[in-house]
């Protein structure tokens, strides 16, 4: 049996070149496990801040360019509150 193939050209534009993809990032933070130890705020400033009446507030959906900082910012979380989800999307 033949392995089957996509054309090459269901992956290109009107123009014949290839889309951009920009990679999108969206972060949650479960509420129940955050002690509000504060340090995602010290690996992500422009992402995680604690407010003055002492909640963390975030960005759900930060720009791309601070993707590794929330990634630093969940690997060092101490409770593990914090998830990140990745997905590619056509600009």
């Amino acid at each position: 049996m033949k392995p089957r193939s996509t054309p090459l050209g269901t992956f290109l534009d009107e123009t014949g070149a290839a889309p951009e993809l920009e990679l999108r990032v969206r972060v949650d933070v479960n509420r129940n496990h955050c002690h509000l130890y504060a340090i995602c705020e010290q690996e992500a400033p422009e992402v995680f801040s604690l407010s003055p009446d002492g909640r963390l507030e975030y960005q759900s959906q930060p720009p791309a360019q601070f993707r590794e900082a929330v990634r630093q910012a969940a690997r060092v979380c101490p409770m593990q509150a914090i998830s990140i989800e990745e997905r590619l999307r056509e600009s």
